[in-house]
């Protein structure tokens, strides 16, 4: 399943930090619980997390996270053929 950020400039900033299948898995997993957030993060040194983007330098240390409410992600619709 995709989805989607209802704010562009917050997606292209996500997008642009994490690597696109890995927030797709993540929103994936954290849609059905009960917390009104998705949280994306990664930390240096650490493997629990969301990938980075594979343009982003691997000599550069990184803590980022963000929060999205729920109530700004969104379903894309599936392709028809």
């Amino acid at each position: 399943m995709k989805y989607r950020i209802r704010n562009r400039q917050l997606e292209k900033a996500v997008f642009a930090l994490f690597d696109r299948r890995a927030v797709m898995k993540t929103i994936a997993e954290q849609m059905p619980d009960d917390s009104t957030l998705i949280s994306l993060s990664y930390e240096t040194g650490y493997s629990i997390g969301t990938q980075l983007h594979s343009d982003l330098p691997s000599t550069v240390s990184f803590d980022i996270g963000i929060n999205v409410p729920k109530s700004e992600i969104e379903e894309e619709p599936e392709e028809q053929e």
